[in-house]
This record gives structure tokens, sequence and C-alpha cells, in this order.
């Protein structure tokens, strides 16, 4: 999306690790405020076309009024990410995972992973 953070329901709130990053303020497209309910540290997975899992590790910030998760297509360019209309993907190198439309909002298919911190006995 065209979104400058990655927001994520809040029924996915319990996914990834706790992370206390700035304080947001976020509005949508049409200038209302949207509510931040916190903030995780969590993976997102994609599959490209061979099979081969890419893992996004990222801040992203939940809301109650986000229904499906938005992920930030700015971001994923700073990490070398681009769309090939032609093939309908998202690039990056090989890698190349396949995006559809949903009315006119690109959708790629994934999977959140969550993050936890074991302590290792020294």
């Amino acid at each position: 999306s065209g979104a400058d953070a990655q927001v994520f329901p809040i029924s996915m709130i319990h996914c990834g690790k706790s992370h206390d990053g700035q304080a947001v303020a976020l509005q949508d497209a049409q200038g209302r405020q949207i509510p931040v309910a916190g903030q995780r540290s969590i993976a997102v997975v994609l599959e490209d076309v061979n099979g081969a899992e890419i893992e996004f590790l990222d801040n992203v910030i939940f809301s109650s009024e986000i229904t499906q998760p938005i992920l930030s297509y700015g971001r994923l360019m700073h990490a070398g990410w681009s769309i090939c209309a032609e093939s309908k993907c998202l690039r990056n190198g090989a890698f190349e995972i396949p995006v559809e439309l949903q009315n006119h909002s690109l959708v790629v298919k994934g999977h959140v992973r969550a993050i936890n911190s074991v302590a290792m006995p020294c």
C-alpha cells in the first residue's frame, strides 16, 4: 500500500515480541485519525513462485480499525523489492512473490510468525 508503516489488525497483537518504539499517530487517506493499540516486532513470511520462503522482520503498528495486514510498499522498495506488472509479482533479484488484485488493491498471501526470545544458559 501507500502506507508509511506496516499496520495490522488488533486481533494479531499476540504475534511477535514487544517493541516500544516511538509514539506514533496514524491517519487514513482522508485525514481521519486511526487508533493505535500498540507496536510489536514480527516476522511476515511470503512464498516465492519457486516455493522459497522469504521472511520480512519489521516493527508493526496494531489498530482496531484495520481488518487485514497492510504492508508498506515504500518500506519494501527500500529493501530492494519492486512490482513487475507483466508477471504480476513482487521482485527482488531472482525472488518473485505472486501478487493478486482485490478490487484495486494488491494482495500477497503469507503468514505471520511469532518471534520469541529464549534465554540460553551460560
